[in-house]
Order: C-alpha cells, then sequence, then structure tokens
C-alpha cells in the first residue's frame, strides 16, 4: 500500500464520523447561535496554526489568522478584527505536541480554542520561510514511518479502553491532564505561565462575559473534558458554553449519563458524510466499553434543511448508532461495485480502507467541511435566504480556501491539505 493510501487509511480507522441522521438535536435547551459558532469555528479553525513550526508556537500566525477572517467577513467576525499578541496565547504540550491550545481574550468573554489533531498547519507559500522549510523537513522525516506523531496519537485513541470508575478516554484525558497543568499553573514564573488565569479572572462577577471552549475534531473532545472539569479548578460561578466541531467522543456511556447534566451549555455540529465523530465507537462497534457523545448536535445534511432530531440525544446523551450511520456514509462515498452490506465490523473496516484507497479528499474534505457549512448557513440566515446546506460555492469559504494578507499565505484552507499529502489538488 502506498504511503499516502495507508496515511489516509490510517486516518480513516482512527478519526472515524458520525453520518445519517436529521438535524437540530433537542434537549430542552435553548437552540445554538449559529453567529456565535461561526466565532468559534473561526478560532477552531485558527487553532490548527499553533504547534511547532513557529519559533512561537505559532501565536504571531494565530493573531493574523484571526485578524485575516474578520477582514474578509467585518460583519460577522469582527470581534477579531483588533486582536493583539498580548490578548493571544498558542501552547503546545512539549511533552506531548500534538496537543495544543489557541486562548484568545475578546471583547465577550475568553476563548480556548483547542487544536484537532495535528495536519500540515502551514502553506507551502514563502509566507514564513524558515517555519516551512523546518515544518516541511519534519512532516518529510515523519512520512517515513507514516507520520508517527500523528498515527501514535490515533491509535492510541480509537479503541482505548477506558476505566469505567472514571468514565472517560484514557487518551483524551491524559492529553487534556497535561495541558490542564500549564492551563492553570500557579507556581511558576512570568514568562513561563499561562494568559488562562489573568483572563479568567475578568469574568468573576460580569454576566456580560463568558467562557467560549471549542475545537475541532480531537479538539473537540479536548473542549468537552476542560468545560467539565474548569469550573471545578477556577472557582467562582463561570459556567462555560461549549460548541464543538466535528468532535471524536471523550466519555464512556457510563461517564456521559454521569455528566449529562452539564450537556445543556454544550453544543456539537457534525456533517453527513464525515465518520469522526464515530470514535471511539458506541456499542454497536465495540466490544470495549462503549462510548457516547453529550450536548445538543446541529446535524448538516448534503442539500437538506436543518430538521429538529427526535431521536438524539436523550437526557444529553447520544443513543447508539455508530454502526448504522457509519456503513452510511461509507457506502455514499464507496463506488457502487465496491459496496458491501457491513454485516460485521471487519467487513466494514475493510470497506473504510477500501474507500481511503479511492480518495483522500472525500475522507478528509468532509471531516473539515463543517467550518464551511456553518459559514454559508450563518450568511443564508443575515440574507433571509432558507437554511439548505449544500457544498456548493465552497471557494468563496476561506476554511476551503486558506488565509492570506498582502505578504503571503497564513494558513491553509482544508482543500490543500490531501494535496499536501501527495493528493490530487482539488478542481
Amino acid at each position: 500500500m502506498r504511503p499516502i493510501v495507508l496515511a489516509i487509511s490510517m486516518f480513516v480507522l482512527n478519526v472515524a464520523a458520525q453520518a445519517p441522521g436529521m438535524a437540530l438535536a433537542q434537549t430542552g435547551q435553548a437552540p445554538p447561535d449559529f453567529d456565535l459558532a461561526y466565532v468559534l469555528a473561526t478560532a477552531s479553525y485558527c487553532a490548527y496554526a499553533v504547534g511547532e513550526a513557529d519559533a512561537d508556537h505559532g501565536e504571531k500566525r494565530a493573531v493574523q489568522c484571526l485578524r485575516v477572517a474578520a477582514a474578509r467577513d467585518s460583519e460577522r467576525l469582527d470581534l477579531f478584527r483588533n486582536i493583539e499578541q498580548d490578548s493571544v496565547e498558542a501552547f503546545f504540550d512539549p511533552g506531548a505536541p500534538e496537543n495544543a491550545y489557541l486562548l484568545i481574550q475578546t471583547k465577550i468573554g475568553v476563548v480556548l480554542a483547542f487544536r484537532g489533531t495535528l495536519t500540515p498547519p502551514i502553506s507551502p507559500d514563502a509566507r514564513f520561510p524558515s517555519a516551512v522549510a523546518d515544518a516541511f523537513a519534519k512532516y518529510k522525516e515523519r512520512e517515513a514511518t507514516m507520520f508517527a506523531s500523528f498515527i501514535s496519537d490515533w491509535k492510541n485513541n480509537f479503541m482505548a479502553i477506558p476505566d469505567p470508575a472514571v468514565g472517560r478516554h484514557p487518551g483524551f484525558d491524559a492529553a487534556w491532564s497535561g495541558l490542564q497543568a500549564h492551563l492553570i499553573a500557579k507556581d511558576c514564573s512570568p514568562t513561563d505561565c499561562s494568559k488562562f488565569l489573568s483572563f479568567v479572572s475578568r469574568l468573576q462577577g460580569t454576566a456580560s462575559l463568558r467562557l467560549y471552549i471549542t475545537g475541532h475534531s480531537k479538539g473537540g473532545a479536548l473542549a468537552t473534558l476542560a468545560a467539565l472539569d474548569l469550573p471545578g479548578l477556577i472557582g467562582g460561578d463561570i459556567i462555560p458554553v461549549v460548541y464543538t466541531f466535528s468532535a471524536t467522543k471523550a466519555l464512556t456511556v457510563n461517564g456521559a449519563e454521569r455528566y449529562a447534566d452539564a450537556a445543556k451549555n454544550m453544543y456539537r455540529f457534525e456533517h453527513q458524510y464525515d465518520i469522526v465523530p464515530n470514535v471511539p465507537p458506541d456499542s454497536t462497534l465495540s466490544p470495549f466499553p462503549a462510548y457516547a457523545h453529550i450536548g445538543s448536535r446541529t446535524f448538516f445534511a448534503e442539500a437538506q434543511p436543518l430538521q429538529p432530531s427526535t431521536e438524539e440525544p436523550v437526557h444529553g446523551v447520544d443513543l447508539p448508532g455508530d454502526k448504522d450511520r457509519l456503513a452510511a456514509a461509507t457506502l455514499k462515498l464507496l463506488p457502487s461495485d465496491s459496496q458491501s452490506s457491513f454485516f460485521d465490523l471487519a467487513e466494514l473496516i475493510t470497506s473504510i480502507q477500501r474507500l481511503s484507497e479511492i480518495d483522500c479528499r472525500s475522507l478528509v474534505d468532509n471531516h473539515f467541511v463543517i467550518f464551511a457549512n456553518i459559514q454559508a448557513l450563518v450568511h443564508a440566515q443575515h440574507a433571509g435566504a432558507p437554511t439548505t446546506v449544500t457544498e456548493a460555492n465552497l471557494n468563496r469559504s476561506f476554511f476551503y480556501t486558506g488565509l492570506s494578507d498582502s505578504e503571503g499565505a497564513i494558513l491553509w484552507g482544508y482543500s490543500q491539505w490531501c494535496y499536501a499529502l501527495g493528493a490530487a489538488p482539488a478542481k
């Protein structure tokens, strides 16, 4: 199997997400604020600037990402227009650089955006020449072992067996613990301390300012765990508002039920043909203790309007159904002569592997298109247009095309990522 095929196979098997269902889950809470979702999706996207490529951990580039996004959509993203570097922190765990976050202080509160599983976050354009050269050298080296940090990260996360007493995914919980140690550290030098506690202190007693926690993919799982723990760690009466995008599961079924009351401020956004939210698997796929999502889900189905779901979640916890959703998504993407009936898990995995050999774009793009979906939905709503979600006009989305300014590229759009791995460029 070619390196690109193996890499994408591992991506599918280990990052695999939720497919057919309907749309907006009802849990007795208010519907999501789509304008806020767009803001937090932008923060989650810019969090991909954080990492080893830049000497400052990507802090300057993250600020530029936010500012240029605001310039591209000044009406909806004005919040980020005048962001200064003093209002931002970019951090990755030195012992586990695949775990990272972007912290932003804004006029509406504090945004904590966890980065998703590491993909090449930089552009091949000459915007950051030394960082680009260094990063590509590292990625070429990793490619020899199939992106070792990427693959080992997801190997650990796919079929991890949880401790029933904890009710959490051990890989995600360990990743969150490593970031948490820096985030709330008090015994540290001024140059080593996180800005988080000082930012959060300004929220105390101010009803108009909130703590927003967000993330894409694995970052969504970390955001969920952070939202459950931080109120107890920072004290006060701060209740985080959580928006995640194409998130993996962070809790077992028992853990999800235990935290169901906290789900009233949690909102998830998923796309029909993204297979990542099915990881780790629920009871329909897993021989181990099963996992479950919590919170209200907004589901984007191709060319369909948003519709209320009457099936999930129940009391904030999703019902099982990963096998059917994963099979339906895979059947949609496989050629008709490659389709199977998915009678067992081995057959389903084989089909996913075959899918990975067919089209990187259909896998990776479907994992990131949720950003463009939300952007298009917000624009449609404010234009008084129907809220039907399609994948038309993606070239209008900076999530798809990337962000650049007069000096060159700042951050890749997701349409470029498969091309970086050796797949055909997007048409």
